[in-house]
């Protein structure tokens, strides 16, 4: 691959191979270096299920701060409607073994690193979500060549930074055919609009503060979104407003006419004080029956932050599963959400490409060294060690969650972890975080010297209140022999640390209702899952 000519890969998701080879054509001809969207969760516009799986939407851009360190932007925008994925070719210099910054700063926008949070958002039709890319969402990427399924492109998916609030307001009873749902205020104790700066950290406010955002909803008549009856249903009215992540109380005012009485009402619900993450959608409670529509005057009710519906979106980990300390993922190539598809994603199916020996398949099969090291690659050197492993199981307070949702293939699940971060751990047992990595909680240095670790996790999410030191991991399953093993059940993630007695294993840790691990005895050749760093501390 030249350094600054690039042939871009042709689509992932649903494209025909065959409509890429004029882009091909052009990319060459121009000296343009083309950034390709790898992963489903990769996307601007989100889906119609509130879920959190996006899509790139007319005129999105992105921008990449090239091996020069100078911020270039696409030259091309989207064109024809949402997509999965998209070519987007850009000026500038980069190297075939570099990795890029990847920015999307908004529909339409100026600047490589300045976001705006809309104080006034508008969506047009129910459950539509275009608007987005205008109110203020935005995402950090890193582009590198090993991000796709060839090595003739530079593959990115982004991280989301800003906050999603979802609304399906109903109410029950033959009423609510008469009335309309014509705006949504949200009302917070500090800033949740105005213009930031965006990095790989987050959103930092800049200037043009604000702690109140109306979202519009017109629909095609301006009389409003209709209120559906007796359930929550995002297809009649489903709403999204964009608010900076950070911990808020929020007051949440439904704004509702009856026109066939000529009637305005308000029914305000506030939220207690609550810490919402970037990049996750939050459901919020909209019975509006419940919450006084069918009352006298105004009404105002109270929920605490644990009653909204927290979804976490873990999309772009569908592609994380590997052999033990291999170059490439489980599935490499042929992923889920890629034209050729071989990775199962419902349980008991099997697919018989999964690598099967070293000779086969060398740059997905696991690493056969023996003794006492740590993993080579790139990817696995950078995952918690076994040592770290046992502080997270014996001093990280697991609890077993059955009712946080988590997105992944495309699908909403329930089931995972929550463990104090390791910053957290090193702070309460009086240790420098760098000091976990040398020797367990008992002093034992479990890259050397093998101690069954394991504990019944508690059941429930921690406390609001305590949320903050805790992370979450899902039970995203496992591959062995080409299937899905017990998604939203069962978890294993995989270590930097080799089991020393035996080449076959490897240390990983194992989440589920019953136990939370750390094993040594799982064989390398397992598809388990390889956690992002950010997601571990």
């Amino acid at each position: 691959m030249n350094k600054k000519v690039l042939v871009p890969l042709c689509a992932s998701m649903g494209l025909l191979l065959g409509a890429c080879t004029q882009n091909e054509t052009d990319a060459l001809s121009s000296g343009l270096t083309t950034f390709v969207a790898t992963n489903p969760a990769t996307r601007t516009s989100m889906a119609t299920d509130g879920g959190g799986a996006f899509f790139w939407e007319n005129d999105d851009q992105i921008w990449v701060k090239d091996k020069t360190d100078a911020w270039q932007k696409s030259v091309n925008k989207v064109e024809g409607g949402k997509t999965s994925t998209y070519n987007f070719q850009l000026a500038g210099s980069y190297d075939k073994t570099g990795s890029y910054t990847v920015h999307y700063t908004g529909k339409n926008s100026a600047s490589a690193d300045q976001v705006t949070i809309a104080t006034a958002q508008t969506q047009t039709l129910p459950n539509t979500s275009t608007h987005l890319g205008e109110s203020g969402d935005c995402g950090v990427g890193i582009a590198a060549a090993g991000n796709t399924t060839t090595n003739a492109t530079f593959g990115f998916h982004l991280s989301h930074k800003a906050t999603c609030l979802v609304f399906a307001p109903f109410v029950k009873g033959r009423e609510a055919a008469n009335y309309k749902l014509t705006k949504i205020t949200v009302k917070s104790d500090n800033t949740i609009a105005g213009n930031y700066t965006l990095s790989t950290q987050g959103l930092a406010i800049k200037d043009n503060e604000k702690k109140e955002i109306v979202l519009s909803t017109p629909n095609n008549d301006n009389a409003g979104f209709p209120l559906s009856t007796d359930k929550k249903d995002l297809a009649t009215n489903g709403a999204y407003m964009m608010i900076a992540p950070g911990k808020h109380s929020l007051s949440v005012i439904y704004h509702v006419v009856n026109a066939t009485k000529n009637l305005e009402k308000d029914v305000t619900i506030t939220i207690n004080s609550y810490t919402y993450n970037g990049g996750t959608h939050y459901r919020v409670p909209g019975n509006l029956g419940d919450l006084g529509l069918n009352s006298d005057g105004d009404h105002v009710a109270s929920i605490d932050g644990g009653d909204l519906v927290e979804v976490f979106d873990f999309t772009s980990y569908t592609n994380k599963y590997y052999m033990w300390d291999a170059a490439e993922n489980y599935w490499s190539g042929h992923e889920w959400g890629s034209t050729d598809s071989w990775q199962p994603i419902e349980e008991g199916v099997q697919n018989d490409k999964y690598p099967k020996s070293k000779e086969a398949d060398a740059s997905r099969w696991f690493n056969e060294a023996e003794g006492v090291f740590e993993a080579s690659n790139p990817l696995f050197k950078k995952l918690p060690n076994a040592n770290e492993m046992v502080w997270y199981v014996m001093k990280g307070d697991p609890h077993w969650d059955n009712t946080t949702q988590w997105k992944a293939f495309g699908k909403t699940y329930i089931g995972g972890v929550w463990l104090k971060k390791l910053s957290v751990i090193a702070q309460e047992n009086n240790e420098q975080l760098d000091d976990l990595k040398l020797k367990n909680h008992d002093g034992i240095d479990m890259r050397n010297t093998y101690k069954d670790y394991g504990v019944v996790p508690i059941s429930g999410k921690p406390k609001n209140s305590e949320i903050s030191k805790y992370f979450f991991l899902p039970a995203l399953g496992y591959y062995t022999g080409g299937q899905l093993i017990s998604p939203g059940f069962v978890g294993s993630y995989w270590s930097s640390s080799a089991y020393p007695n035996d080449s076959r294993y490897a240390y990983n840790l194992y989440i589920s209702s019953n136990t939370v691990d750390v094993y040594s005895h799982d064989n390398r050749l397992h598809g388990f899952v390889v956690a992002q760093p950010r997601l571990f501390y």
